[in-house]
C-alpha cells in the first residue's frame, strides 16, 4: 500500500533521494498507520479510510474495510512508531 509514484521525480534529484533515505520524514496523511483499542483490548492497525461519530474505518491489505463502532472504541490514534520501521529500507 502506497502513494502513486508517477511523476515522483519532479520535484528533482535531491528531493528524491532525500525521499529514499528517509522515508518517513514527510509521510502523506493517508498513508499513515492508525491504531484502534476497542472495549475489550483488542488492538487493530490499518490505514484510516474514514471516520465519524458512529464507526470509525481501517483499510487493511488484502482484506475489506474493517468498520468499527465508536461505542466499541477505548482509544484511537496514530502510533509513535510508522508503517515502515526506521531501518527497514536498505541501500
Amino acid at each position: 500500500m502506497g502513494p502513486v509514484l508517477d511523476g515522483a521525480g519532479a520535484n528533482g534529484v535531491e528531493s528524491l533521494l532525500r525521499n529514499i533515505v528517509t522515508p518517513n520524514a514527510a509521510m502523506e496523511a493517508g498513508y499513515r498507520r492508525f491504531r484502534v483499542e476497542t472495549r475489550d483490548g483488542e488492538v487493530q492497525e490499518g490505514l484510516l479510510a474514514s471516520q465519524d461519530d458512529n464507526a470509525i474505518v481501517l483499510r487493511q491489505p488484502n482484506s475489506e474495510d474493517l468498520r468499527i463502532p465508536r461505542s466499541n472504541v477505548r482509544r484511537a490514534g496514530l502510533p509513535e512508531r510508522p508503517l515502515c520501521p526506521k531501518g527497514c529500507w536498505k541501500g
